[in-house]
C-alpha cells in the first residue's frame, strides 16, 4: 500500500452541501438518454477507436447491479475490450464490507484473463465506475496500483461518501453516522491514488453534488464535464464515447486538470 501522504493546505470542499431533493426533478431527463443512445449508435460505432482485448471491469452505482451497466459493457465489448461486470449482486453501499470482495474478484479476473496478443495473464485492468461504483474503483487503485492501468468514474463523489448526495438523509434515517463515514473517507484520501484517473461529472447531476466529484487531491486526474442526469449516466452516449476513447488511448499523453474552473466547460 502506498506510504506517501498528501498535505492539502486547505479544504476545497468545505462549502459543499447535500443536494436539494428538488434537484431530483432533473433526473426525469434520464429517460431521454435511452433515445439519445439509440440515435447515437452510428456515431459511436464509427468514431471510437478499438481496444485489443484489454480487461475492463465496470462497477454499478448504489442500489444497482450489473444489469445497470450492461449497455455500457456490451458497447465496450463491441469495441474490442474484454469487459466484465463486478458480479457481486446489488451494490448495497457498505464499502468496508464489499471492498475485500471487489479486490478478490479483480484478482480472479486478472488470473484467468488472457489478452489476444499476450499468452500471459495481464498484470493490470481498467476500472470503470458509476457513482458509488467509482468509489470501489478508486479505492482498489489506491490500495493496489500495480493491478490497475487507469480509473474512469462518472458521477462519483470523491469526498464525503453519501454526505453530499441525496442519499444522506436515508442513511441518517437508518441510524448510520454520515459524518463518521465522511471522516473515514477523508482519512483514506490522505493516501494518494497513483494511477491515472478520468473523472467525469455533470452540473445537471440531481443525485450527487457535482463539486464533490472534482478530485483536488490527486495529481494524475483529468476532469471532463458533460451534461447528463445522474440516473442516465450509464446509458449516456457521451460517456460511452469518453470511456471507450480513454481506454483505447490510455497510453497517450493527457493534460490533467486537477482543479477545473467551474465556469469553464471541459471538452
Amino acid at each position: 500500500m502506498p506510504s506517501t501522504v498528501l498535505d492539502v493546505p486547505s479544504d476545497p470542499y468545505e462549502d459543499l452541501e447535500e443536494p436539494s431533493r428538488r434537484n431530483l426533478t432533473s433526473e426525469i431527463r434520464s429517460f431521454g438518454e435511452i433515445v439519445r443512445l439509440a440515435t447515437s449508435g452510428k456515431r459511436l460505432l464509427r468514431n471510437v477507436p478499438h481496444g485489443n482485448g484489454e480487461l475492463v471491469i465496470v462497477y454499478p452505482g448504489y442500489g444497482m447491479g450489473d444489469t445497470a451497466t450492461a449497455p455500457l459493457r456490451a458497447y465496450l465489448t463491441n469495441r474490442g475490450f474484454s469487459t466484465r461486470g463486478w458480479r457481486l449482486g446489488r451494490n448495497h453501499g457498505d464499502v468496508e464490507k464489499l471492498l475485500p470482495q471487489v479486490f478478490e474478484r479483480l484478482q480472479y479476473e486478472l488470473h484467468f484473463h488472457t489478452s489476444p496478443t499476450d499468452s500471459e495473464a495481464p498484470k493490470q485492468a481498467f476500472l470503470v465506475g458509476w457513482s458509488l461504483g467509482g468509489v470501489f474503483a478508486r479505492e482498489i487503485a489506491r490500495d493496489h496500483p500495480e493491478l490497475v492501468q487507469r480509473v474512469i468514474t462518472f458521477g462519483t463523489p470523491v469526498v464525503g461518501g453519501p454526505k453530499y448526495t441525496v442519499s444522506a438523509s436515508s442513511y441518517r434515517d437508518r441510524g448510520i453516522d454520515v459524518e463518521d463515514i465522511a471522516a473515514k473517507v477523508a482519512e483514506r484520501n490522505r493516501t494518494p491514488i497513483t494511477v491515472p484517473i478520468t473523472a467525469i461529472f455533470s452540473k445537471s447531476d440531481g443525485v450527487v453534488n457535482w463539486q464533490a466529484c472534482v478530485d483536488h487531491m490527486n495529481d494524475q486526474v483529468e476532469h471532463v464535464e458533460i451534461d447528463a442526469p445522474h440516473g442516465g449516466m450509464p446509458i449516456n452516449p457521451d460517456i460511452f464515447d469518453l470511456v471507450a476513447t480513454r481506454l483505447a488511448t490510455s497510453d497517450a499523453d493527457t493534460d490533467p486538470d486537477p482543479d477545473p474552473d467551474p465556469n469553464e466547460e471541459s471538452p
